[in-house]
């Protein structure tokens, strides 16, 4: 289970939630890293589950932590997460982003989950999101030297204070592949 997820997992009861679905692709992809373009991540107190079709399994072996991978034969991600171990209870309470949330997919979970209590609540994971942790920062650092130093030649020195700044903290963090990327970016190294 990710850093992440254990935090949407704690918001879970403080929002007096059995379940969350999220549903808004940035959202997921910030909780358990898919950066596909169709799934659905539902978090419970116990455990967390990700949904999408056939199209991206490879993918989801990559890029999905902290989440088990649920890829129905057919393709219906709804029908998929109503057969859920995790979901429990006679009237489960099920916070949604309702404000992301097409319209095909409630209506699709009203049908195969008649007993459950949809809740919209859209600020369980945004919070989150506006909080960077430290690898977050330095890949943020060095898209800014990229951008600057490809747009903006005049501001050079201040792109390598940011590049020197990502190069460190990818080498003490041993992100090998991002450190590879930004010392490409530096003259004579």
């Amino acid at each position: 289970m990710t850093r992440r997820i254990k935090q949407a997992r704690k918001r879970l009861k403080e929002a007096d939630l059995d379940y969350y679905l999220v549903s808004h692709l940035p959202h997921v992809r910030y909780l358990c890293g898919y950066s596909g373009s169709n799934g659905l991540l539902l978090v419970s107190a116990t455990g967390a589950e990700f949904y999408t079709d056939g199209r991206y399994a490879e993918q989801v072996r990559t890029e999905v932590k902290g989440a088990r991978a649920r890829i129905p034969k057919d393709g219906n991600l709804v029908a998929e997460l109503a057969k859920s171990n995790l979901l429990r209870g006679k009237h489960p309470r099920i916070g949604v982003q309702a404000k992301y949330m097409a319209l095909a997919t409630h209506t699709a979970l009203r049908e195969k989950l008649p007993n459950a209590l949809l809740v919209a609540h859209d600020e369980l994971v945004e919070p989150l999101t506006a909080v960077k942790d430290r690898p977050e920062i330095a890949l943020i650092r060095l898209q800014l030297a990229e951008l600057l130093l490809e747009n903006y030649p005049s501001e050079r020195n201040f792109a390598l204070e940011h590049l020197d700044f990502a190069i460190g903290e990818f080498r003490e963090m041993k992100m090998q592949s991002f450190l590879e990327r930004a010392k490409m970016l530096k003259p004579n190294q």
